[in-house]
């Protein structure tokens, strides 16, 4: 039997919007993750691949954190949701960009570009939880160190951007 949980329906109590925010949370970290895995690969050996692979490393311990927010906040986030996510994540590779093998600047431009999305969300979520849960124990290091975290990852993947775009749109 399928529960009114995974189809969406009747999520009125606090911890069932919990449930269906922070699973959406861990479900674009987990496409995030893939994502930024793929940049720090494809851009290896080149000035961006460093800035990509210190990203992965924070973005991993950024996923850590929030799967401990979800374990003190007795949530389990959905794995429907997560498979989703990276199901996309792949998807998107699959776009033509005029190349029949590999990926061609433009596509490397939108992946920056969706990755610095992503990190703004991910400030979002630190923040909100910041601003509704001000008294929870979430027992990581301080939501507002969460979001000067995201702040500086922003700050780092906007910082090769002026390459990147050039090599796309020049």
């Amino acid at each position: 039997m399928v529960s009114t949980r995974v189809l969406g329906l009747g999520i009125s109590s606090a911890q069932d919007r919990r449930w269906s925010y922070l699973s959406d949370h861990v479900a674009g970290a987990a496409a995030g993750l893939a994502l930024v895995r793929h940049c720090r690969d494809v851009h290896r050996g080149t000035p961006a691949g460093p800035v990509f692979g210190g990203v992965v490393v924070d973005i991993e311990q950024d996923e850590a954190w929030l799967r401990q927010v979800c374990d003190t906040l007795v949530v389990e986030p959905s794995r429907v949701k997560q498979a989703a996510a990276l199901l996309g994540e792949r998807a998107t590779r699959a776009k033509p960009n005029g190349r029949l093998l590999g990926s061609s600047p433009l596509s490397r431009l939108v992946e920056l570009e969706t990755l610095c999305s992503g990190i703004a969300g991910k400030r979002s979520l630190w923040r909100s939880l910041q601003e509704a849960l001000p008294g929870e124990p979430l027992e990581v290091v301080t939501l507002a160190e969460l979001v000067e975290r995201a702040d500086d990852q922003h700050a780092r993947v906007e910082s090769i951007r002026p390459v990147i775009a050039a090599a796309a749109l020049a």
